[in-house]
């Protein structure tokens, strides 16, 4: 075991699996943050959604791929900085870890004038913090960012079809997205009862409990892995990463080993052939 454990220390080396568990804690925070960011929104939408406002609008942000929605994202929020430092440093997850640690740390508390001056723009902040969570609860229930979902719209085709009713399901204002808003108008066009059938189904069918288990997980993990560019893991390797380190996949004993290895393979197979086709 020992062997192992330093095998995969060094295959991790850029990404140990202190900082996948980081993330995988960060994710249900976002989602919280963003139910309560939801309910003041919809709580002051008087002030939020005035003449003054900016529109909280997002989904031309799918249109891209998903670094550039990220750098977009960067832009707007003056943290060019923190990306910069992100992609560059040994462990990045850390420097990300840092980042959102400091903006919690912030309970400086904004004076009258700076609430006024920010309120304008409030609603479209949601905006974009809605659509990166989004983008990644698509990774996590289909193994392919909500970006890259679009992208299989844009080469038309029953697979873009899909792909359209997946992008919908996960977030309906996606619908709004040029690429889905030309293929839905060329439906009613041609009068097309089946898509539109299919997409009103989408838009009212949340997604199955299958896509709200651990596997969902795993692909986020096996993303960041793919992005931080480590090396292919053996058997024994991915049993300790998802079994032991992670807590992902019930495979406790030995034995199980090669059977764990084989279901976590599947999920990045699968990942793999929705990718092929962006």
């Amino acid at each position: 075991m020992a062997k192992i454990q330093t095998t995969i220390q060094f295959k991790l080396a850029r990404i140990p699996p202190a900082d996948l568990r980081f993330l995988l804690e960060a994710l249900p925070r976002l989602e919280i943050e963003e139910a309560e960011m939801r309910s003041i929104l919809i709580e002051r939408r008087a002030d939020l959604f005035a003449s003054d406002c900016l529109p909280a609008s997002w989904s031309h942000l799918y249109e891209l791929p998903f670094p550039e929605h990220v750098s977009k994202i960067a832009g707007d929020f003056d943290a060019l900085h923190a990306i910069k430092a992100y992609s560059s440093a040994q462990r990045p997850i850390q420097v990300l870890a840092s980042y959102i640690q400091q903006l919690d740390e912030d309970d400086s508390e904004l004076t009258p004038e700076e609430k006024e001056k920010l309120r304008p723009n409030l609603a479209l902040i949601f905006g974009l913090v809605t659509s990166l969570l989004k983008s990644l609860q698509s990774l996590m229930a289909y193994g392919t960012y909500l970006n890259d979902l679009v992208a299989q719209v844009r080469q038309g085709n029953r697979q873009g079809d899909t792909a359209l009713f997946k992008a919908v399901k996960i977030d309906p204002s996606a619908m709004s997205a040029p690429s889905i808003s030309a293929r839905i108008s060329r439906a009613v066009l041609e009068d097309d009862q089946t898509f539109l059938s299919a997409l009103k189904r989408a838009i009212n069918a949340p997604l199955s409990k299958q896509h709200q288990a651990n596997a969902d997980k795993i692909r986020f993990v096996l993303q960041v892995l793919q992005e931080s560019k480590v090396e292919r893991l053996n058997d024994d390797e991915l049993h300790d990463l998802f079994v032991r380190q992670l807590a992902l996949y019930s495979a406790p004993s030995k034995a199980d080993v090669g059977d764990a290895a084989k279901g976590i393979r599947a999920i990045a197979g699968r990942m793999k052939r929705a990718k092929s086709t962006t």
